[in-house]
């Protein structure tokens, strides 16, 4: 393939372009010609025919030899790589008996980890309860007021 030499678009005999461009116009010019009875060849998407020659070109594409050599590797008889085609048989998986049955601790009761503080630390952000009264808030701010403070000045 020439990547210079000049090719005739199969759509429209009037556009001229170089073959490495062939496959964009022909994606952009086929959209302008949608009701044209065109045939495009599965081994190049560059061969853009007549419906009327489907097969003459199917039976004669030069790009399909690659794949009939291919194909023809995969049919010889001594090729292993020939694949199994058997289809495993069906059987029932065999029952498994757990080793540790976990239902056994539902009485099990989860208790914290660490003793949670009465009292909040020493500079702690302290928020009311979101959607509280005005009346709960206002004794928040009032306990928070009367608390002693324990900061060491420095």
């Amino acid at each position: 393939m020439n990547p210079n030499m000049m090719v005739t678009c199969p759509y429209n005999n009037a556009h001229r372009m170089k073959e490495s461009r062939l496959q964009i116009h022909i994606t952009k010019c086929r959209q302008d010609h949608l009701d044209d009875d065109h045939f495009v060849c599965p081994f190049n998407s560059t061969h853009v025919l007549p419906h009327q020659e489907r097969s003459y070109h199917l039976l004669r594409c030069p790009d399909k030899a690659p794949l009939d050599r291919k194909l023809a590797e995969s049919m010889d008889k001594n090729n292993p790589f020939k694949g199994r085609t058997a289809v495993p048989s069906y059987s029932e998986p065999l029952p498994i008996e757990p080793s540790e049955i976990w239902d056994e601790d539902e009485d099990f009761e989860p208790r914290l980890a660490f003793a949670a503080a009465k009292e909040p630390p020493v500079g702690a952000i302290i928020q009311p309860q979101p959607f509280s009264k005005p009346a709960s808030r206002r004794q928040l701010y009032q306990e928070l007021h009367q608390m002693p403070t324990e900061a060491e000045p420095r």
